[in-house]
């Protein structure tokens, strides 16, 4: 597995990426985040709450076609006095 991230002066990238069996993803995603917990499989839990906090979301093969890799990027606020 590997995890990479890039932070921006606005932007915070994150990458996930493993070599797993990967896994076949059936509903779409803004569906899930709207869901209430307990209609979630557990599988689908930890995607439900990335889409829900994140501004973009992507999700394919891992490295060389096997796997899973999945990115997000999360836009920052700058506060008035420069703090995010």
């Amino acid at each position: 597995m590997s995890v990479r991230y890039e932070l921006g002066d606005d932007t915070l990238t994150v990458e996930v990426a493993d070599k797993g069996l990967g896994f076949r993803f059936d509903r779409p995603l803004p569906e899930l985040a709207s869901k209430p917990e307990d209609d979630l499989r557990e599988d689908e839990m930890g995607l439900a709450l990335i889409h829900a906090l994140v501004d973009e979301l992507d999700i394919g093969a891992g490295p060389q076609g096997s796997g899973t890799r999945i990115s997000f990027r999360k836009y920052l606020a700058t506060a008035p006095n420069g703090l995010a």
